[in-house]
């Protein structure tokens, strides 16, 4: 209805204060850029007096947000054109077409009240609430436009192309929100035996242990219940207590208090219990399936601070376990393709290391090569698939952890407390040598530690970072207070979330109108596509994604199967 390019402040606001992570809606950025008065403050305070007038809240509750949002849209592009007296262009025969909408849809929405709310105070509740529906609305397109006009100069010169690319993207982040991902009931059901029977199992051998029934029964210890959680770690194991509580301080009973325990039988028949129990309650429980079997994402652009994607909620952090149960209906599969090594060839390019380039070019595995240069004949001459294989995921997760700032003690209590670590690798690490690997890794690839340090004297000297490809800037309000991990680290993430973001853009292009683009998983993506149509859309994807940064390869494999388990 409006003539021009769709602008959205959401992500204009993320651009020019990226750091404000928890800031930007739209009060707080029209209250911290315009002045305007606290509209929304007000609006939530006259709601809250209407409801309290109303015998169901319940009703009026899901009345609102089934029927009156609905027609929001039509209230606040009728009051916006009032209030801004033409600013926000729309054509004649579009507000024609418009205008004959809002009187259909207030004429359904006069018919769902009367349906939906049980109470004659309901429904005056409701009635007082249109009003002041137009007016809140009105407003809220009235400093959505005046904040467009103060932020936009601000993502021009150097942010101009992230600000046009992340806008490119919002049809397909609506486009996936619509859309859903494909659920397969059955394979639901067979995760909810699964974990059931983990939850079951895990209690049993709590009870044993312990010598104390263990369940949700009255008369039971529960394994939901921090005093007794408290009383099984502290008072009848006597752990030494190693993490407490921000709040009181009081020794903590969750994940993190546990890993350190882990060898312990009775703490992992606990930790065993939570972790089945936090996939039961979230995907099985919780998840919003609808009628044709799609779970729907909220999709965000550029919504963190290194300009990635987020969902809600969250589809990015889906446990691999979880991920089985998002099965391609029948006559269709899904195409998945992950870059290879992404992270690392940034960090290759950004430094310019020269090994690392040509370890890229020549397609080698470059964690191997880190395994080679940091072990030497250590793990050249290991004949033992096993421990060869240790060795070089060692050398992956120290180096990893180190692009985050971590260090040799915190590396080390990490890899000996993740669960889902190797137990041969667990029998490597000791932080001495988790030190040595470091060292030995910055010895062999001296470019790295190089190109960090001059990320983090120039934040620090001139108050700003940026990185290709796209020309992302970074400004800090605090210079002098940066953490040295941040000027390395944003970096690497910026640009792999842009050089996803540019992949996606060809992909939108190539793959045909009924096919489904399901997400952006961070370094990854899926299409959901006809059984016919695999191979091809398998070519697309790893055309897409294959390019070039600063003199190295970009690289991707794309996967067919049935279910996300299998693709990546």
């Amino acid at each position: 209805m409006t003539k021009g390019p769709i602008i959205d402040t959401l992500i204009l606001h993320h651009l020019a204060e990226p750091d404000l992570q928890r800031h930007h809606d739209l009060g707080f950025a029209c209250h911290d850029l315009l002045v305007v008065d606290a509209w929304k403050e007000e609006f939530r305070e006259t709601e809250d007096e209407v409801f309290g007038r109303a015998q169901s809240r319940k009703d009026v509750i899901e009345a609102a947000n089934r029927e009156e949002l609905r027609i929001d849209a039509l209230k606040a592009a009728l009051a916006a054109r009032r209030a801004l007296r033409g600013a926000i262009p729309i054509n004649k025969e579009a507000l024609k077409a418009l205008k004959k909408t809002f009187r259909e849809s207030r004429t359904a929405w006069k018919s769902a009240k009367k349906r939906l709310c049980r109470s004659r105070a309901a429904l005056l509740a409701i009635d007082d609430m249109e009003d002041s529906l137009l007016e809140y609305n009105g407003r809220d397109a009235q400093a959505t436009a005046n904040l467009a006009n103060s932020l936009f100069p601000r993502t021009n010169g150097a942010m101009a192309r992230v600000r046009e690319v992340e806008h490119q993207l919002l049809p397909l982040a609506i486009t996936m929100f619509e859309k859903g991902m494909p659920v397969d009931e059955g394979a639901r059901v067979i995760l909810a035996k699964e974990l059931t029977e983990t939850m079951a199992s895990s209690l049993e051998t709590l009870s044993r242990l312990s010598e104390i029934k263990w369940g949700d029964g009255g008369n039971e210890k529960n394994p939901k219940s921090p005093g007794d959680r408290k009383w099984l770690l502290y008072d009848f194991l006597s752990l030494p207590v190693r993490v407490r509580t921000e709040k009181k301080g009081e020794p903590a009973t969750g994940s993190d208090a546990m890993l350190p325990h882990l060898s312990d039988p009775t703490v992992k028949a606990l930790f065993d219990y939570d972790s089945a129990h936090k996939l039961f309650s979230t995907f099985v429980e919780k998840l919003e399936v609808d009628s044709n079997g799609r779970v729907h994402y909220s999709w965000m652009v550029g919504a963190q601070v290194t300009g990635r994607w987020s969902s809600s909620p969250s589809a990015q952090n889906i446990h691999p376990k979880v991920r089985k149960i998002f099965v391609a209906p029948q006559g269709y599969v899904l195409v998945g393709a992950d870059f290879a090594q992404l992270e690392a060839r940034i960090i290759a390019a950004l430094s310019q290391c020269g090994a690392m380039i040509n370890a890229f070019k020549r397609c080698e595995d470059i964690h191997s090569v880190n395994a080679a240069a940091i072990f030497g004949e250590a793990f050249s001459n290991e004949t033992n698939k096993e421990r060869r294989k240790a060795l070089r995921d060692l050398g992956k997760m120290v180096v990893h952890a180190s692009d985050y700032g971590a260090g040799a003690p915190t590396i080390t209590n990490n890899i000996l407390t993740d669960p889902e670590v190797d137990p041969i690798i667990r029998g490597l690490v000791t932080e001495v040598r988790v030190r040595e690997i470091l060292r030995e890794f910055e010895r062999k690839f001296p470019e790295v530690p190089k190109w960090r340090l001059a990320q983090e004297r120039q934040a620090r000297n001139d108050g700003w970072l940026s990185t290709e490809p796209l020309g992302r800037t970074r400004v800090f309000p605090r210079p002098k207070d940066i953490e040295s991990t941040v000027c390395f680290n944003w970096p690497i993430q910026s640009a792999a979330s842009d050089i996803m973001n540019l992949s996606l853009l060809k992909i939108v292009e190539r793959i045909q109108p009924d096919e489904e683009i399901l997400g952006n998983f961070h370094d990854a993506t899926m299409v959901l596509t006809r059984e016919g149509r695999a191979e091809t859309v398998k070519t697309i994807l790893e055309e897409s994604m294959r390019g070039e940064f600063f003199g190295v390869p970009l690289a991707a494999e794309a996967k067919i199967a049935k279910s996300w388990s299998e693709v990546f």
